[in-house]
């Protein structure tokens, strides 16, 4: 039975127990103050639960809660600057129970307290289930890093912007994560793309990250305006399950159908193998063939002359290899797992993609080697700690 506070006052001044022991004072002995409401350390001094009035509840039904998670250094190779984290995280316990429905209390911060900003791709509330982007600005290669995930108090969250995940050169990045196919969204906020041929829902799969595309190999396609004219570097990836065929499948295409006027890259070519170009300044067969292969990371980087190199899961498999001439792009036309016919004849894509990208910038093997880590396996790339 809890104590009337006329009888504590007179057990205060008959036993001389300290009675500034404050609020929270969780040490269990009977000098304890009564603790402010909502207090849920279950000490002797806990007051009532307090209730919001806006809904009800108790404020110990759903506080503001985080779990903190912590990147092993052993898998950061290279030293990154707004390195976009994939996390994905199922907790029905602890996030599915406190966390908003459209998760929409669910923020990100160092352990300083520093707010991260963050895409959230997609949140499950029944399963528990979370998937987002957040940008670290610093990542150093061997070193242990740790952000804090929080949810369960709206009041305290800032919003998602995805906008400013992907400001790291990115040109556009395709999560290939909508429930249809009609308009694919860009989180750059600058290209979505739009769907042809026979492309329905019963395309939309199980990708590598979250949901993926399927792409029959005839007349399906995404079409964007690209944007990505004239010269400089690049990164073309994207998480490729490709199906053995007799196509020359396009991947990715940006530009005119004329000598030196654009940058395309296929899945598949004539040798049968992955091939890239410029158009008419090609590397038609780079020995790498992934028909089969389940999925893979695939990154084609350029350095902005003449030199290019392909890298899957990781690790690059081909070049570095030199092109005839250095690529000036020309025209706005951009498509993914198509191509207009003046590139040829069998374009269409037979394969399932997950997360395209677009990127201003010659990345780094550890970039990329850091990227596979990350994405093939967030459990292993980062521990989840427990529920604070």
């Amino acid at each position: 039975m809890r104590a009337t506070p006329a009888l504590l006052a007179a057990c205060v001044a008959a036993c001389g127990f300290d009675p500034v022991g404050g609020g929270g004072d969780d040490d269990g002995g009977p000098g304890d103050a009564r603790d402010a409401p909502g207090d849920d350390d279950a000490d002797p001094g806990d007051g009532p639960p307090a209730v919001d009035a806006a809904d009800g509840m108790t404020v110990d039904a759903r506080p503001s809660r985080k779990r903190r998670l912590t990147i092993d250094g052993a898998l950061v190779l290279g030293n990154h600057t707004d390195f976009p984290l994939w996390v994905a995280v199922v907790d029905p316990a602890g996030l599915g129970a406190r966390a908003q429905a459209d998760g929409s209390d669910i923020y990100f911060t160092t352990p300083g307290g520093v707010v991260l900003v963050h895409e959230l791709q997609r949140y499950v509330s029944a399963e528990g289930r979370l998937e987002a982007w957040v940008k670290l600005p610093t990542l150093t290669a061997g070193a242990a890093a740790a952000i804090d995930l929080h949810y369960g108090d709206p009041a305290l969250a800032p919003a998602p912007t995805p906008i400013a995940v992907w400001s790291n050169a990115f040109h556009a990045v395709w999560h290939l994560d909508a429930a249809s196919p009609a308009t694919q969204p860009d989180a750059t906020g600058m290209r979505d793309a739009t769907a042809s041929g026979g492309m329905s829902a019963t395309d939309v799969v199980a990708g590598r990250l979250g949901r993926g595309l399927r792409f029959d190999g005839d007349d399906d396609q995404l079409a964007f305006t690209s944007g990505f004219l004239g010269g400089g570097p690049h990164t073309i990836s994207a998480w490729v399950d490709q199906r053995a065929t007799t196509n020359n499948d396009a991947l990715v295409v940006l530009g005119n159908a004329a000598c030196f006027q654009s940058r395309w890259l296929h899945t598949r070519f004539d040798q049968g193998t992955i091939a890239s170009g410029f158009y008419c300044s090609d590397w038609p067969n780079s020995t790498v063939d992934i028909q089969g292969d389940g999925w893979v990371l695939l990154h084609w980087v350029y350095d902005g002359n003449t030199s290019g190199a392909l890298f899957i899961d990781g690790v690059r498999v081909a070049g570095p290899f030199t092109y005839a001439s250095a690529a000036v792009t020309v025209g706005t036309d951009g498509y993914i797992g198509n191509a207009p016919s003046g590139f040829g004849q069998n374009m269409g894509l037979n394969a399932t993609l997950d997360e395209v990208r677009l990127a201003r910038a010659a990345r780094s093997a550890g970039w990329i080697a850091t990227e596979y880590a990350n994405q093939s396996s967030p459990a292993t790339f980062y521990t989840l700690g427990p529920e604070e």
